[in-house]
């Protein structure tokens, strides 16, 4: 399971405790329930679709639920280039949006 760091206003994270609370679950069932929902409502039914995957399926899988088709099978050249610009993809979100796993 991965994790996530937010960021949210100090009002809103009070009112999420108090939300819990009044439904007898934590606050991150109620973020999850969230997101979760906000996948199925903006991805209909992918998420279904990726749970239903074998991992060798599943970087398709993410590929398609974001409207990109599957790519021909690369060149073990082109196949480093391609992961090398995907981890220079990484560290620039990770130094734009910041790291969670390391916050």
């Amino acid at each position: 399971m991965g994790s996530l760091t937010l960021r949210i206003d100090d009002d809103v994270h009070q009112l999420l405790r108090a939300l819990a609370l009044v439904k007898r679950t934590s606050a991150n069932q109620i973020i999850g329930d969230l997101i979760r929902a906000e996948v199925d409502r903006a991805l209909p039914g992918r998420l279904a679709h990726l749970r239903n995957t074998t991992p060798e399926q599943r970087e398709a899988a993410m590929l398609a639920a974001i409207g990109i088709p599957a790519a021909p099978i690369l060149a073990a050249e082109d196949q480093a280039a391609f992961s090398a610009d995907l981890d220079a993809a990484e560290r620039q979100a990770r130094e734009t949006y910041g790291d969670a796993e390391a916050a």
